[in-house]
């Protein structure tokens, strides 16, 4: 923040570090009513405000200070994280059964606006997905595994209708 001789005015410069105007330099003046002591000084404070409200704005955004380290918005979710570049919840999962085995699938939940309350409900959402991914997957889980082939013999799949394929064996 600085007074600028030219526009006679308090000039806040400030570049965003966080959300989707990272990088962008905000840079709004604050200009007293007259040339009185009082008056500038109104200016000043008003300007001061705003530098703050910025400030507190940009960290909201973005990364969050624990113990003195930088951290992103966690999940507590093995596989769901935030991408702060893109301002959205991801769930990345790579499939370890069926025909998809060691497919990645990849899904983003973005938020509607920045509250707080909007980036929960994505991020709950993306839990959710994350869920139906596991439980898709565990379906898929060959014999003897606790899929739906646990029960059945070594060598055996299930077909529809409780019918049973026997592989490996002499009719």
């Amino acid at each position: 923040m600085h007074w600028d001789k030219r526009r006679a005015a308090w000039r806040i410069q400030y570049r965003m570090q966080n959300g989707p105007d990272q990088g962008r330099k905000k840079q709004p003046t604050f200009r007293p009513n007259d040339e009185s002591p009082e008056e500038v000084e109104r200016a000043r404070l008003a300007a001061v405000k705003a530098l703050r409200q910025l400030e507190e704005e940009d960290r909201a955004l973005g990364p969050i200070s624990l113990g003195g380290k930088s951290a992103e918005r966690q999940s507590g979710v093995k596989y769901v994280f935030w991408v702060s570049k893109r301002q959205t919840w991801r769930v990345r999962y790579v499939m370890k059964n069926g025909p998809g085995k060691g497919t990645t699938k990849q899904l983003n939940f973005r938020p509607e606006d920045e509250s707080l309350e909007e980036v929960e409900r994505a991020r709950l959402a993306a839990v959710e997905a994350l869920r139906r991914l596991q439980e898709e997957d565990r379906a898929l889980e060959p014999s003897g595994s606790g899929g739906p082939c646990a029960g059945c013999g070594r060598g055996e799949v299930p077909l529809l209708d409780g019918l049973v394929l026997v592989l490996g064996e002499d009719a």
